[in-house]
């Protein structure tokens, strides 16, 4: 899956959240997070509003033809992460998960 695929799931909360918020939820760089939302957007799977207090702030939300979309993925995208770690025992499992982590953190 692409990241902009991927995407919607940082905004599955209805509420709004800073796109820098959604940067270091995803470990993608500036350029590349105003790409996606303006992707999203355009898809009108998500919208975006200006913060009234600092106009370089903006805050996205997920629309409702974005959360039927996460709807209708939800039960695809957890069988493939299923079956994709099915491999690992739990033990490996917890080890893996941790490194991911460790990779994300260095990130930051």
């Amino acid at each position: 899956m692409r990241t902009d695929q991927k995407a919607p799931e940082n905004f599955r909360s209805r509420e709004q959240q800073a796109t820098l918020g959604l940067l270091e939820r995803m470990i993608e760089q500036t350029p590349g997070v105003t790409r996606l939302v303006d992707r999203l957007e355009r898809k009108a799977l998500v919208a975006r509003t200006p913060c009234a207090k600092d106009r370089r702030r903006v805050f996205c939300r997920i629309t409702a033809k974005g959360l039927d979309l996460l709807k209708e993925l939800d039960e695809p995208v957890n069988r493939w992460d299923t079956q994709t770690v099915s491999v690992l025992p739990p033990s490996e499992l917890d080890s893996f998960i941790n490194l991911l982590d460790r990779v994300r953190a260095s990130n930051y």
